[in-house]
């Protein structure tokens, strides 16, 4: 059975596509349609979307250093703030708790608005959190409540950027190179934690250098920032079929998501992975230092366990894409 065979008369292309028939090849056997607006010839990729990839990439690398700003040399800010070192659990804590309010918006965004919206509305929340951490530090004693409240505000930018590599992706990439660019740019993430674990304890070594750690992870972020209001929205056409998919209603797709077995059978365990992840690197330090071990040792410890990981998913990542199979 071959495409030279096949009966493509019933097939409606065009932006009237939704009534389309399913075409038949000549056993008989229904061919699921795509509702397209360009013909094959009519894709195309652009050099200009690996901008796009390379902001995505720093964005997820900054916001992850944020977040771990205080929890590398928890033991030293928490002589700077003159809080208990529970009380800077709770930056990294307040920055999860953040993640999960903000992420309702951030589903309706890009939904709606598709990546650049997104990424934008990240860029924003980046800027100003960590200025407003800055000014927390940097005030006579530390001030903890506005330095919180920074964190927080970074806390409500993950969600932005985390999941927007996936539809960045798919705007811009054809199938062939979706699943690696997708990799790259959500791995970038974790990298920017092993960052922030491997040079915060470097940069802070005593509680009054606290403030200019912050000052030098605001101004990186700053520069980090400053290209995402200057990408592009969308390509000039397509890059494969795929983009033009007629999606379903977002209600009906969460529907169906919650009816896939297949979905709860990631969904546990990848939840639980996660949650021991974010527990583990927001509390290295402490646990670690008991045992005589100095925040830069849990650093490298810390950077290390991230390091692995990533260079295990480099591995895998050209191979999924290769032989479409998880």
């Amino acid at each position: 059975m071959g495409d030279d065979n096949m009966d493509m008369s019933n097939v409606k292309i065009g932006p009237d596509s939704h009534d389309m028939k399913l075409p038949r090849d000549p056993d008989g056997v229904t061919i699921p349609a795509v509702s397209l607006t360009h013909d094959e010839g009519g894709y195309k990729v652009y050099k200009r979307r690996f901008f796009g990839l390379a902001q995505l990439v720093l964005l997820n690398v900054v916001v992850s250093w944020d977040w771990l700003t205080f929890s590398a040399v928890s033991k030293t800010s928490s002589e700077y703030f003159d809080v208990s070192e529970a009380a800077i659990n709770w930056l990294s804590t307040g920055f999860l708790f953040a993640f999960c309010v903000a992420s309702p918006a951030v589903i309706w965004t890009l939904n709606k608005g598709g990546p650049k919206p997104s990424i934008v509305a990240c860029a924003a929340l980046l800027l100003v959190g960590n200025w407003v951490r800055y000014a927390g530090t940097k005030a006579k004693d530390g001030i903890f409540g506005v330095t919180m409240f920074g964190q927080v505000l970074i806390g409500f930018a993950q969600p932005f950027v985390l999941t927007a590599p996936t539809r960045y992706s798919d705007a811009w990439f054809s199938d062939r190179g979706r699943t690696s660019a997708t990799a790259v740019a959500t791995l970038a993430n974790p990298l920017g934690g092993a960052l922030g674990q491997l040079i915060g304890p470097m940069w802070a070594t005593k509680p009054s250098e606290i403030p200019n750690m912050v000052l030098y992870v605001a101004i990186i972020s700053t520069v980090a920032c400053i290209p995402s209001f200057f990408i592009p929205s969308l390509p000039p056409t397509p890059p494969s079929a795929a983009f033009n998919v007629t999606r379903i209603p977002l209600t009906q797709s969460h529907c169906n998501l919650f009816r896939a077995l297949e979905f709860w059978l990631i969904f546990f365990p990848f939840g639980i992975y996660v949650g021991l992840f974010n527990s583990i690197s927001s509390l290295l330090n402490q646990i670690l230092e008991p045992h005589g071990f100095s925040e830069t040792d849990a650093g490298i410890t810390g950077a290390l366990l991230i390091f692995v990981g990533l260079a295990a998913a480099a591995i895998c990542s050209p191979v999924t894409d290769n032989t479409n199979t998880i």
